[in-house]
């Protein structure tokens, strides 16, 4: 059967380079595997005329929509449009299905919405709809039945990850997307053990409880087998980014990796690591295998957001040493950040810019906080009448969906705007300051008019410099 996955996600415009979705090429090598065709259609922006030629070119048997809560409020209109040239089954899955199910199984045109792991859910629905079988009791969907609801329960979790295809790169145009950005990403686990309150992730740990490990890893000798298949089939890849949640959690796994890809694979590489999982040993053996650079939370500074309100057990001091540590052995640190979160002020803001200068990160990533559908956060916000009714179609925009006390939509603004200049270029600060307070419209002011041409210099100076150290590296991927 002809399968169309359309992917929702951040508009171009907030991008420097376009993505490729780990899950959606999961499922699509797995529907290839059984003798499916499937095809992709990208809605950042909703495009009529674009989705129209999609249904016209491809004509599919079966649409499935993959999309997080960021962008629930332009669903309905997504599947609208879908509808005007689809009578058949259309499904709804990924973080928005699976965390905020009553809301999306009542968009107007669904047949049903697809909860958590979607691989083994999906071939059977497709199996069911192309023998003609009864398709409403597969386990990790829900349909809706008139006025009914048919609610399945979730099946185990994927144990065994070896299991499952390579993810499909050819649907996302990969050769295109590569000359964009050389930069190929793999996830090599599923899974996280932690608890944050602002994060799906405990959330999806609740709906799988009792539903087999919380995490799982793909072998070694899998993962090194699908590091050389796309190299050779993708000479354009030049650096490599691991977007596990949790690499540096099983040492063991990690050492066996590292030797192997050191030895291998060689070409330089980006990780995410949480802090408290790392010692001096952890960062010499990713410096070894060549990680040039690690990306770690620091969130918030305050410790009474980042402990009681985020569940973050770390302290600042646990914060800084592995900041400092990854310094030592050479790594570059990248530090993620968030503002505008609940019981912030400007001093609690501050208070982040501070730890992110004591741990002195290379790069300082701000984002507006948002409360997703399914988290703790989102519960106490509601409970505390601070949630508005602004969208938010990415988490990069400067305006916040909250009302509280302490902060203001402006203040909230601005710090987003000057942050990683107040941590990186502290010089350049009051005068960035300055181009923060000069307004030019209602919403935006006369920085908004210069950043664009800001970013497009910094992703060409990125760029060099990570030619020279590709060059310096001299990787020797050996291909399969």
């Amino acid at each position: 059967m002809k399968f169309l996955f359309v992917l929702m996600e951040i508009p171009r415009r907030f991008l420097m380079a376009p993505h490729f979705a780990q899950g959606l090429g999961s499922l699509s090598a797995l529907l290839k595997q059984e003798g499916h065709q499937t095809d992709l259609l990208r809605v950042g922006d909703i495009v009529p005329d674009k989705i129209a030629r999609k249904l016209r070119d491809f004509d599919p048997d079966i649409i499935g929509i993959s999309s997080s809560s960021c962008f629930a409020g332009k669903l309905p209109n997504v599947v609208e449009q879908l509808r005007q040239g689809f009578n058949g089954p259309i499904l709804l899955g990924g973080v928005h299905a699976t965390v905020a199910p009553e809301e999306a199984i009542e968009i107007p045109g669904l047949m049903g919405i697809v909860r958590g792991e979607g691989e083994m859910p999906l071939l059977e629905f497709i199996d069911c709809i192309k023998s003609g079988a009864d398709h409403t009791k597969i386990a990790n969907f829900w349909f809706r039945d008139g006025d009914r609801i048919l609610r399945n329960d979730i099946r185990p979790r994927i144990e065994d990850l070896d299991s499952l295809p390579f993810p499909d790169r050819d649907i996302f145009d990969y050769h295109n997307l590569l000359a964009e950005n050389p930069v190929a990403e793999f996830m090599f686990s599923r899974g996280c053990p932690f608890q944050c309150a602002h994060c799906i992730n405990a959330e999806w740990n609740r709906l799988y409880r009792g539903k087999g490990k919380v995490v799982r890893y793909r072998s070694v000798d899998n993962a090194i087998a699908e590091i050389k298949q796309v190299a050779e089939r993708y000479p354009e890849m030049k650096q490599i980014e691991f977007h596990d949640d949790t690499l540096t959690i099983n040492k063991d796994w990690l050492k066996d990796l590292c030797t192997r890809y050191a030895k291998e694979i060689g070409l330089p590489f980006a990780c995410n690591v949480r802090p408290g999982t790392v010692d001096e040993e952890t960062a010499r053996m990713l410096k070894e295998a060549n990680c040039t650079e690690v990306r770690m939370g620091i969130e918030a500074g305050n410790d009474f957001i980042r402990k009681k309100i985020l569940k973050r057990n770390l302290s600042k001091e646990d914060i800084i040493r592995d900041f400092k540590t990854f310094k030592k052995v050479g790594i570059r640190t990248w530090a993620f950040n968030m503002i505008g979160m609940p019981y912030e002020t400007p001093l609690t803001i501050e208070e982040t810019i501070l730890l992110n200068r004591l741990a002195d990160a290379d790069f300082a990533q701000v984002s507006v906080f948002t409360p997703f559908p399914g988290t703790e956060t989102r519960t106490l916000c509601e409970e505390m009448g601070w949630l508005s009714d602004r969208s938010m179609e990415t988490y990069f925009q400067n305006e916040s969906p909250l009302d509280q006390p302490g902060l203001t939509l402006e203040q909230v603004a601005y710090y987003n705007r000057i942050f990683r200049w107040r941590v990186m270029y502290p010089r350049l600060a009051p005068l960035v300051g300055l181009l923060c307070r000069i307004p030019i419209g209602r919403k935006k002011v006369v920085y908004d008019l210069i950043f664009p041409l800001i970013k497009k210099l910094y992703r060409l100076i990125k760029y060099h410099r990570d030619v020279g150290e590709n060059a310096a590296a001299q990787p020797h991927c050996e291909g399969t």
